[in-house]
């Protein structure tokens, strides 16, 4: 698990340290240095217990797919965003372009400046109220795309062996 577990208060890399005469094997945080005050985890323990999770999910494929749930769940929802990223872009093309022809109406002598001002104040907020929803899109996409994606992501943020399994062995170090 080292590199792949992280410490459940700093969220670091976890690494083996072994100590002691019995030279006790146990998974230390690599922030300890830097102050980190987690403690320390017996190694046999946390990899007992995660071989035992990975076997319960195993014999039971149906929670595999439960875990997968949220990661279908955000791809789907990143294409329905991107696709509504790439419409808001459209109209915003298309309403800079109705503007420039409203110009060139306007250098041809078929519109006044007043109606040009007015056309050209109307279009300009229409291109305001579009860019801030595309601001608002884009901010979903970077949430969503800070979320796990893979295993070893999922792994990382499931912290509630530490909170949840009061069985786990701890040395205030």
């Amino acid at each position: 698990l080292t590199g792949i577990a992280t410490c459940y208060l700093c969220g670091s890399p976890l690494h083996v340290k072994y100590s002691g005469e019995k030279r006790k094997i146990k998974y230390v945080c690599t922030n300890k240095k830097n102050g980190c005050v987690s403690r320390w985890l017996d190694f046999y323990d946390l990899n007992d217990r995660i071989y035992n999770k990975f076997k319960l999910l195993l014999e039971n494929p149906h929670l595999i797919e439960k875990l997968a749930e949220p990661l279908k769940n955000i791809e789907f929802r990143l294409r329905e965003l991107r696709d509504k990223q790439q419409k808001i872009q459209g109209e915003i093309t298309r309403i800079e372009t109705k503007k420039q022809k409203l110009l060139d109406l306007y250098l041809d002598g078929k519109y006044s400046k007043a109606d040009l001002d007015a056309k050209k104040e109307e279009l300009e907020k229409n291109i305001l109220a579009y860019r801030n929803e595309y601001n608002l899109v884009n901010v979903g996409i970077r949430a969503l795309e800070e979320q796990p994606n893979d295993l070893t992501e999922i792994i990382k943020y499931m912290k509630v062996l530490h909170y949840t399994d009061t069985k786990l062995t701890y040395d205030q170090r």
